[in-house]
Order: structure tokens, then C-alpha cells, then sequence
């Protein structure tokens, strides 16, 4: 409809406010038009452009899995190259022990068939060398075994015609050489003793041998075969044996005597003059009925390297080849040591420190017959032992001044004797302990008059010394172990008395009749002439 009708303009068919008006709402009207289109259009857009985005970001992520996966797979290709290039060259190293001599490409059918021959000749004669290698190996044990019988059984009559030898009327010189050759075959029973040991190893014939034992006992007379050869090369040769230790343990005692003697026997043999063993037994911990008990053997000696220390437990070696040269030996003593801590359950550990020394110490648990202690904590707490002061300090004296704590025994030092008469009138005193080599010998001189007994205590080096002393006395000589001291406390209480008796040739010992079974005719002739000597 238009404005006006005619062409003539008469004026608005409407009034202009109200035109106004409904123009203004049609301008509204396609203005809300135009911004819903443009919000679709909007909408539309944000929805492209973050389709394309999330697009776009799946095609760089599924690229760059592709890169990956190429180079995974160039890896992988390389590897399996390398890998078939090394087994072709293993089964060309292979082919030799079949006797035949190919080179042989596995890329190929033909190769690989061939491969697979040569591989399967290869196991089966490589399977038969082993077996004759197991049945050579069984017979060497068993040759050892069997040699080493026959060589142990003339040398126990060559060492038993010895001893008789030593007790006829020989000159000193000739006491020298016997002396000389029982040393010898000594050594060379404990060489052969080994080479038994290690050939009943290697054959697994090796057994433990458990039996109920004290081994407070066993363990001091043990130590106490080496007390000699100690003094002989002037060692200070110490230990501490916990005297809490069970009284009575279940175990294989030879085997773990065995293992003390191979560990004091290296370390007597490697430290030199004025050095230092020690040997430590201590219980560790009980529990269920059962006791972990902790051994060690410490020496000042040689000492070893890293790289030596690394092959000391294997047979027939020893840390150095210039060791053996000099000092001797087969090797075999540290294998036969491992083997039989393992046996029993523990594992042996070394440190070492070339020029310083070494220590070899493992942990043992044995099964508890009888828990209480053969020595009482304390058990002396009511005596008091005057000590001579010392110019120095030695693990001797450290470790018996903890064997007198352990009793509880009260301790007052002194300088000299007339300070210990003045100590005497304010407290009494029950005894006097003096360290022999750690003291001056004037003032040890100057003791003999007292009043006291005395307890000296001192390496068997100072032997002749000591005898010669005029003292009520009672004399503890290396090592140094419980026993020794409960009896020296036991001297001063009057409670036992020290004898000196000399040796004496007694006749008639026994008055039995015997009878020997032996097919050794020399170890027949030796028991028969022993046992006439005693009288039968």
C-alpha cells in the first residue's frame, strides 16, 4: 500500500511520530536480523576453524608417529642385521668343531639350513665333551683321594719314628735335624691333608659332621697350637673369646677348627717380626635356641690389593706368584676355608690393606645344647687387683683388662712397689697383675719382695725371664683366653695352686694287652714299639 493514492502529495496517510515508530522497529528488526545471522555465521566459522585446528593437530601427531615408527624400524633393521651378522659369524666359529670348515650366509634358505646342521653337530659333540671332561674330573678327584692316602699313611710313621727318636740319646745337632725333618713332613702331611680335601670338595663328597661340643674348649686349644710359632717369630698373638658364649653348641668342631687353623697358620706366615694376630670369637645374638656367633682373624702382615684379594679363594692361587716363592704354600688353605663356611651356612669376608695387614671374619649360627655360660658376668666382684703401669699399650693388655671387666674385678694402678705398700693400708688388695714386655724391668724386679700373688701376663718370647722371677706367681702367656685368666683368679684366692713339675719317663702306664689292626708293616712296627714303651 503506498503513502498516498494519488500523484498529487495531499500529506502521510499516518501520523510521522508514529511512521517513525514503526520504521525504527523494522530498522530493530533487521538489525536483530543481521547479528543472528552473523552469530550463525560466527558459530559456524569457530566451529571450521576448530575442527581444522583438532584436524591439523591429529595429522602432526600421527606424522610425527610415523617418524618414529621409521625409526624404530631403521633401529630395528639395524639390530637384526647386526644380530644375524654376529650369528653368522658364531656359527662360522662353530663350524670347526664338526670338522668342517664353511662359511656360512643365514640370510639365505640354504644357509640357514646349513646353519642349523652345523649348529645341532656342534651341541652334540660339545655335550660328549663335557661328559668325558665330568669323568676325567671324577677320576682326578678319585686319583688325588687314593694318592693322597697312600702318601699320608708312611709319612704318619715317618713323623711317628720321629717323636720315639726325639725321647733316645741324640746330640743337639742331631735333635736340629730330627726337629728339621719333623717340620718337614709336617708340611708336607698338611699339603697332602689339603689336596685330600679339596679333591673330596670338587667330587661333593665332602660332608658336615654335627656333634654336641664346647666350644669355649675347643676353640682356646686351637688357638693355643700356635702360641709357639708365634713367639718363634716374636708376634704379639692376642684374642678375646666372649666368655658368655653357651657352654655347649651343637656343629662340625673339626671343620671349624680347620677353618681357625688355615686363617692363624696364613697369618703367622705373612707378618712379619714385632707384628700383630689377633683373633676375636664373639657371640653376636641368640635367638630361637640358637646362637650367632662371630669369628675373626687380624693380622699387621703384607697385606693385600684389590685386584689380589679378588682371587686369594680360588684353588692352587695365592694373591701374588712371588708370594709363593717366598713364603710357600699351595693355595688351597682359603679355597677349603669358603667351602667349608658356605657348608655351614655363613660367608667369609676379607679387608686388606697392602703393608697393613688383613682380616678375614664370617658369622656362624649353631644349634644351643646348653645355654649357660661356662663363666659367670661379675662372678669376682668383691677382689681387687693392683696393676704395675705400663710404658705402653698393647692389644694384649686392652684385651685383658676386658676380660677382668667381665669378672668384675676392681682395679687400682700403681708405679711402683713402694706406692703399692701405701695403697695396701687404705685398701685391700688381692692381687697384682703385671704385663711383662709393657712394664720396666726394674720395677718388676723390684716386686719380688711383696706380699702378694702376682699374675703376669706376657708373650711366650719372655718364657726363660719370667721362670727366672721369685714370685708367688701364676704366669698367662699368649694368647691371652678366659680360662687362663678365671685360673689366675683362682691362683690369687688360693683356690688352686700352681705346680711345676719336670718331665719324667714313666714305664708301665697301662698294664693291657692290644690288639693292632694294621696292614702297614712300618705303622705296625710303630704302634708296637710305642705301646712297649708304655709298658705292653
Amino acid at each position: 500500500m503506498g503513502y498516498y493514492t494519488t500523484k498529487k502529495f495531499e500529506g502521510y496517510p499516518i501520523d510521522a511520530l508514529d511512521y517513525f515508530s514503526l520504521f525504527t522497529k523494522r530498522i530493530s528488526y533487521f538489525k536483530n536480523s543481521a547479528n543472528m545471522i552473523n552469530s550463525d555465521i560466527n558459530k559456524q566459522i569457530d566451529n571450521l576453524l576448530s575442527n581444522s585446528i583438532q584436524k591439523r593437530n591429529i595429522a602432526i601427531v600421527i606424522f610425527i608417529i610415523a617418524i618414529l615408527i621409521l625409526i624404530l624400524g631403521f633401529y630395528i633393521y639395524k639390530t637384526i642385521r647386526t644380530h644375524i651378522k654376529e650369528l653368522s659369524n658364531t656359527l662360522n666359529k662353530l663350524a670347526p668343531i664338526t670338522g668342517e670348515n664353511v662359511q656360512i650366509d643365514i640370510n639365505s634358505p640354504k644357509g640357514m639350513n646349513e646353519a642349523l646342521k652345523i649348529t645341532e653337530e656342534a651341541i652334540a659333540i660339545t655335550q660328549e665333551a663335557v661328559k668325558k671332561s665330568e669323568e676325567a674330573s671324577k677320576a682326578k678327584s678319585l686319583f688325588l683321594a687314593n694318592m693322597s692316602h697312600e702318601i699320608r699313611t708312611p709319612l704318619n710313621g715317618i713323623l711317628g719314628f720321629l717323636e720315639l727318636l726325639k725321647t733316645t740319646e741324640i746330640t743337639p745337632e742331631q735333635q736340629d735335624y730330627i726337629n728339621t725333618i719333623a717340620q718337614s713332613a709336617e708340611n708336607l702331611l698338611q699339603i697332602v691333608n689339603n689336596i685330600l680335601d679339596v679333591s673330596k670338595i670338587e667330587s661333593n663328597k665332602l660332608t658336615l659332621e654335627e656333634i654336641d661340643f664346647k666350644i669355649e674348649d675347643e676353640i682356646e686349644n686351637t688357638l693355643e697350637v700356635f702360641a709357639t710359632p708365634c713367639a718363634q717369630k716374636e708376634i704379639e698373638y692376642v684374642s678375646y673369646i666372649s666368655p658368655d658364649i653357651p657352654s655347649v653348641v651343637r656343629g662340625d668342631v673339626l671343620k671349624i677348627k680347620e677353618i681357625l687353623t688355615n686363617l692363624i697358620n696364613n697369618a703367622i706366615k705373612f707378618t712379619h717380626k714385632n707384628g700383630t694376630i689377633e683373633v676375636n670369637v664373639k657371640l653376636q645374638e641368640i635367638k630361637e635356641n640358637r646362637a650367632n656367633i662371630y669369628f675373626e682373624v687380624k693380622d699387621t702382615g703384607i697385606g693385600m690389593s684389590e685386584e689380589q684379594k679378588n682371587k686369594i679363594f680360588e684353588a692352587f692361587a695365592q694373591a701374588d706368584e712371588s708370594v709363593t716363592r717366598k713364603y710357600g704354600g699351595t693355595g688351597l688353605g682359603l679355597t677349603i676355608v669358603k667351602s667349608y663356611i658356605e657348608m655351614m651356612g655363613g660367608n667369609i669376608k676379607v679387608e686388606s690393606e697392602i703393608n697393613k695387614g688383613s682380616k678375614f671374619y664370617f658369622d656362624l649360627w649353631f644349634n644351643i645344647v646348653d645355654a649357660t655360660p661356662k663363666y659367670r658376668k661379675n662372678s669376682f666382684s668383691n677382689l681387687t687387683f693392683a696393676i704395675l703401669n705400663t710404658f705402653k699399650d698393647t692389644k694384649r693388655k686392652d684385651l685383658s683388662l676386658e676380660y677382668l671387666n667381665f669378672f668384675g674385678i676392681n682395679k687400682i694402678g700403681f708405679n711402683e712397689a713402694s706406692e703399692l705398700n701405701k695403697l695396701s693400708k687404705n685398701e685391700i688388695i688381692n692381687g697384682v697383675i703385671v704385663f711383662y714386655e709393657e712394664s720396666e724391668k726394674d720395677k718388676i724386679k723390684n716386686l719380688q719382695n711383696i706380699d702378694y700373688p702376682v699374675i703376669l701376663i706376657s708373650s711366650l718370647v719372655y718364657k726363660k725371664e719370667i721362670d727366672n722371677l721369685d714370685f708367688k706367681q701364676f704366669n698367662i702367656y699368649d694368647p691371652n683366653v678366659p680360662s687362663k685368666f678365671y685360673n689366675a683368679i683362682l691362683f690369687t684366692k688360693e683356690e688352686i695352686k700352681r705346680e711345676v713339675k719336670k718331665a719324667e719317663h714313666k714305664k708301665e702306664i697301662y698294664e693291657l694287652h692290644a690288639l693292632i689292626a694294621e696292614d702297614n708293616p712300618i705303622n705296625m712296627k710303630l704302634l708296637k714299639t710305642t705301646l712297649k714303651n708304655m709298658g705292653n
